[in-house]
């Protein structure tokens, strides 16, 4: 302990004197041992009036986390600065103080994939957890930052986001969809629909929180929606993401359940699927009864029509339920036949040693829907597919002009 007298000695038994507490200095005995992942901060603070108990808590760092990478070629690395969505959701699975999961158990490989993306448009996580929250709810935040949702499936985490597909995984068609199960719901804006995104994020720029507000050309802004975009610290990240949020909220409307057999356990959380169907007129489907590799033509279970001037395609399912094509088409001598206009790269089965071939046909773009999965629910023998109709639009909306 070391305390300082602030006037000049007085040997005078009635005189006082001001004496004032100077600093304490402690020493350890042994060593020191402190936990695994805890950064150490040492701080040297002058002992003035301005200094209280409360005040000498009020510590603010600019830091960068260190997180071990995951690559495919040289597994984990040591801990490294990084930003990255990926490898923070990655310790929060693997960590002491998360959900201690092995390698084994989390999907590393869509991570790198992912973090590849991500770091090709500039999102990051920059989040702080100051306070208790469980596992899942610390996931769902992470991912929330990269336009993802993580899911469990066959006991392994996974991550899948929200982006922009090009071939479906499945094709479903009245061949393989059980007869009444479609159904179409159409979810109607009203008075209170959301116009808007506001967006509330942490800002880097002033430290403090705040907020921007995006709508899509035409709309009014009146009713935003509000969202919390928790790891976010930058404005163009927070408009990115409510870009992507209005344009869902325009354009997903149409949600379709159907039940088919087994085969509708293809797809997962976040696939695309093609549905051909002509009650709502989403192109025509049937099986190829007939197939003729010297002159490519097909002959049909089902009659389809030509419509003139336009460019038809089919679309044919692969052994595994995949997609092939679609490919383009020119009439045949009848109704129920057509002519390739090249090779399709699968073979046609048309015998009983395996099941038809299953195919969609139509006008160019509109030989099926497309749609993208958002949940897969056995029931019994039969599987429950729920999906939301694409739109292009939802994933080039944050690339189109702002209105901000």
């Amino acid at each position: 302990m070391r305390a300082t007298r602030l006037d000049g000695k007085d040997t005078n038994s009635r005189a006082g004197h001001e004496v004032r507490w100077g600093e304490a200095r402690g020493y350890l005995a042994g060593g020191v041992t402190f936990p695994d992942n805890v950064t150490l901060l040492a701080i040297r603070m002058r002992a003035t009036d301005n200094l209280s108990q409360r005040s000498s808590r009020l510590i603010n760092c600019i830091v960068t986390r260190k997180l071990p990478v995951w690559s495919a070629d040289s597994g984990w690395s040591m801990p490294v600065p990084t930003r990255s969505i990926a490898w923070a959701f990655a310790d929060i699975l693997r960590a002491s103080y998360g959900a201690k999961l092995p390698d084994a158990r989390i999907d590393l490989s869509a991570l790198a994939q992912l973090d590849q993306v991500w770091a090709g448009r500039g999102d990051q996580f920059d989040g702080v957890f100051d306070q208790q929250v469980t596992v899942w709810e610390a996931l769902t935040r992470v991912a929330r930052c990269g336009r993802a949702v993580p899911f469990l499936q066959g006991g392994i985490v996974r991550l899948v986001r929200d982006e922009a597909r090009l071939l479906p995984v499945a094709l479903f068609s009245p061949r393989n969809i059980v007869k009444n199960s479609l159904k179409i719901q159409y979810v109607m804006p009203g008075e209170e629909t959301a116009d808007a995104v506001t967006v509330e994020f942490f800002s880097s720029r002033t430290w403090k929180p705040d907020e921007v507000t995006v709508s899509l050309p035409g709309s009014s802004s009146t009713n935003p929606a509000k969202l919390r975009l928790f790891g976010c610290t930058t404005e163009s990240h927070a408009v990115r993401e409510g870009l992507y949020l209005a344009a869902a909220n325009r354009y997903r409307r149409r949600i379709i359940t159907l039940r088919t057999e087994l085969e509708g356990l293809i797809p997962t959380y976040g696939d695309l699927i093609a549905i051909a169907h002509d009650m709502p007129s989403w192109g025509a489907g049937g099986e190829i009864v007939a197939w003729d590799a010297d002159t490519h033509t097909a002959t049909l279970s089902e009659p389809v029509a030509f419509v003139d001037g336009q460019e038809h395609v089919m679309a044919l399912r692969r052994r595994d339920g995949g997609v092939s094509g679609p490919h383009a088409v020119m009439p045949g001598s009848d109704a129920q036949q057509v002519v390739f206009a090249d090779l399709p790269d699968i073979p046609i089965e048309t015998g009983l040693s395996a099941e038809r071939t299953h195919f969609a046909f139509g006008v160019a773009e509109q030989w099926s829907l497309l749609a993208r999965v958002i949940a897969v629910r056995p029931r019994g023998e039969q599987v429950e597919i729920t999906c939301v109709a694409e739109h292009p639009a939802v994933h080039s909306a944050d690339s189109s002009a702002l209105q901000i």
